[in-house]
This record gives structure tokens, sequence and C-alpha cells, in this order.
């Protein structure tokens, strides 16, 4: 019997809280492992996480793993720092991208859009300006690569119910769910393209 192929999804705050939204059995529709039993699915979400952080600290982790598949939750923190530019970020992004299909092997790579924030970083204003220019830009650069594909989260782009908690920046419950249902569908994306 074959092994399972492995996804990674990957790397800031977003998904060190899917997985305790997981764990803890919030919502009842939702099943641990995104109720995909052909793949063994893995997660590392690291708040605070950016592009440099995840090249400095998380690719030997990526390298032993070994996924065949990665979903990749970065952009937000990168955008947050003092002076940067949308269009680096994007640059900084797809230079990883090639980085984890060429040297950590991985087969696919799905990069997910960036969401607006409610509550704006104070030296930052322009965070939701800087978002969209980062996901057009990533949506350009990703889309002649047959390694990867521009993710949008559906029921995240325009959702009709309130989908952030409190904080203005990390998901509820219903943004949550939301992930989970577009979690599970990059996955089956991606598995079509390994």
């Amino acid at each position: 019997m074959a092994c399972k192929p492995k996804a990674l999804i990957l790397v800031h705050s977003f998904v060190r809280r899917f997985q305790l939204f997981l764990d803890q059995g919030v919502d009842h529709r939702t099943v641990p492992g995104l109720n995909l039993s052909s793949v063994d699915i893995h997660f590392v979400g690291i708040g605070g996480r950016t592009v440099s952080k995840l090249f400095a600290y998380d690719l030997e982790y990526v390298r032993a793993l070994q996924p065949e598949i990665i979903i990749l939750e970065i952009g937000c923190n990168d955008l947050c720092e003092t002076g940067v530019c949308p269009e680096t970020v994007g640059s900084n992004v797809e230079s990883l991208v090639s980085t984890l299909h060429k040297v950590c092997q991985a087969a696919f790579i799905v990069v997910c859009q960036t969401i607006h924030r409610t509550t704006l970083p104070s030296h930052c204003p322009d965070y939701d300006s800087s978002v969209d220019i980062l996901n057009n830009y990533l949506e350009v650069v990703l889309e002649p690569l047959s390694f990867a594909e521009f993710w949008h989260h559906k029921g995240l782009r325009q959702p009709n119910v309130p989908i952030l908690r409190r904080d203005g920046v990390h998901l509820n419950d219903h943004g949550n769910y939301a992930l989970y249902r577009s979690y599970r569908g990059a996955i089956l994306f991606a598995i079509q393209h390994i």
C-alpha cells in the first residue's frame, strides 16, 4: 500500500489558532485532519512569522518532513514591518515558493491570500491597500509556475458574517470554519497537481 501524501499547513498564528479550533471541536461541522483520510496533514503555526524568519528557522523542519503539498499562510506580518513595500514582500514570497519546491522538494505549494484587518498597525495605516497590492502581485507572479497556486479563501474575501475576533486581526469561529473549508479545498486542488 502506498504512503499517504503529506500536506503541511504553514506558518503564522492563523495556523496555530486554526489547529486549536480543530482540536477543541468548536464547530460540529469540522473533523480533525480536515476530513481528508487520504492525506497526512501537519500544522506549523508560529506567531509573528515572516518570510525571512521562515527561511531562517523553518526550512530544516520542512526538509525533514518532506511534504508533497505545502499550504502557505504568509505575508501579513511582513506587511506590518515599518517601511516595507508589498511588492518586496511578494518577491520574497515568490523566492520562498521556489525554495520550497527546489530545496525542500515540495511537489505543489499553495500560497493563501492575505486578508484585510479591521485593526490596523499604527505605523502601517495603509495595511489593507498593501494587502490588495500583495495579493494581486502574487496572483500574477505565481500564475506561470506549474508547481504553485495563489489561493483565494472563499468565505474570507467578502464575508457575509463577521470573521475577525475583537482584536481585528485573528479569525473568530466563523472565520476559522471558512478557513477549514478553504484549506480543505486547497489540499484537494493540490492533490490533483501532484
